[in-house]
This record gives C-alpha cells, sequence and structure tokens, in this order.
C-alpha cells in the first residue's frame, strides 16, 4: 500500500480522505493549517505532521517517504 500525505486533514473532505485511504489500507500522514484538532485522525491510525510551507526543512520532513500527496 502506498504512504499518503493529507493536507486540509482538518477539513470536511480532508478528515473522509483520511478515513478512506485508512480504510483502503494506506499509511497515512495528516496535516493541516494549525487550526483543526487532529487528535481525532490519529486516534484513527493516521500520523500527524506540523508543515509550514514557508520552511523547506518542513516540507522535507513532511514529504519524507511519501507516494502520493492530496
Amino acid at each position: 500500500m502506498a504512504h499518503v500525505l493529507i493536507t486540509g486533514a482538518g477539513g470536511f473532505l480532508g478528515t473522509d480522505l483520511v478515513k478512506t485511504f485508512i480504510a483502503a489500507g494506506h499509511t497515512v500522514r495528516a496535516t493541516d493549517l494549525g487550526g483543526p484538532n487532529l487528535t481525532a485522525l490519529a486516534e484513527l491510525g493516521a500520523s500527524i505532521a506540523v508543515l509550514d510551507v514557508t520552511d523547506e526543512a518542513s516540507i522535507r520532513a513532511g514529504l519524507a517517504d511519501v507516494e502520493i500527496v492530496v
């Protein structure tokens, strides 16, 4: 299965995508801008990533081992 990074994971569509990818057996890394609480997604099995698009090191770390970005 694929390693997937889902941006906007705290939103309506993002949350549904996280659930769908996890149910399909994929490894999911979830991220959002910091407002939404992603604890519920972590409890489903997603790893939570803090990404700052202005920080190249942050982006590289968040994308490590990721095959698909949604």
